[in-house]
């Protein structure tokens, strides 16, 4: 049965990847750490359930004493139930995953305003004269000095671009994100890390349980290969 071991596999690699891309994602925050301590638990619920279902239709399929109505009456209210159990975990994951997403973008790009009436005075000589022709390139430059770049993510940043006839609308908070991973705090890296590396292992974890959920409902809605015969 190549699905079956297909989902079997999938969820191997499931389970094989879950802690490590939990850990990932927690940046030493212990909000962040609660909210993948949840997610795995219902990532886990998802692959007990698919292993189960899976158990179970080998079974039944394989069971030659059952009346042969009672087994396909069985088997087939196997997906419907492998969907119920298995639709709100999965669900629930993908809130959680963008939750932590969320937070270490908010954290990471909090700002600490006490001295703003210092940094709008240095943009503002910075950006007195500025041409339509050198500005992108000034305001990037000022935007990657992590001095400026929690506070050109923001208001600030918003207002520079619309004098300036900037269009793209996370021109500042990309430049930022990208500066402060490399240049920014020891927790700024951390949280950037957390973006970068970790939510993509989330979000592939989460795949790897519904690929093997899904997978698992080909499968049982599959008849089974006829048995050969015994002369």
């Amino acid at each position: 049965m190549s699905q079956a071991v297909n989902a079997t596999t999938l969820a191997g690699l499931a389970t094989q990847e879950l802690r490590a891309a939990l850990v990932a994602v927690t940046a030493g925050d212990d909000n962040a750490a609660g909210l993948a301590e949840n997610l795995g638990r219902h990532l886990s619920a998802v692959g007990g359930a698919t292993m189960k279902t899976l158990a179970r239709a080998s079974d039944l399929q394989n069971n030659d004493l059952m009346n042969v109505a009672g087994k396909e009456r069985l088997l087939a209210a196997l997906p419907d139930d492998l969907v119920a159990a298995t639709g709100d975990s999965l669900y629930q994951a993908d809130v959680h995953a963008d939750l932590i997403e969320a937070r270490h973008l908010a954290e990471l790009l909090r700002h600490d305003g006490r001295h703003d009436r210092n940094l709008i005075a240095e943009l503002q000589n910075w950006t007195a004269n500025l041409s339509q022709g050198e500005a992108a390139a000034t305001l990037a430059g000022l935007a990657a000095n992590v001095r400026y770049s929690t506070f050109l993510a923001g208001p600030m940043g918003e207002s520079l671009m619309a004098r300036h006839g900037i269009k793209d609308p996370e021109f500042f908070r990309r430049i930022a994100l990208e500066a402060l991973a490399v240049n920014g705090t020891d927790e700024q890296r951390k949280r950037a890390a957390a973006l970068q590396e970790g939510v993509p292992k989330v979000r592939r974890v989460i795949g790897l349980y519904r690929g093997s959920r899904d997978a698992t409902l080909d499968e049982i809605k599959r008849p089974p290969a006829p048995k050969p015969s015994v002369l």
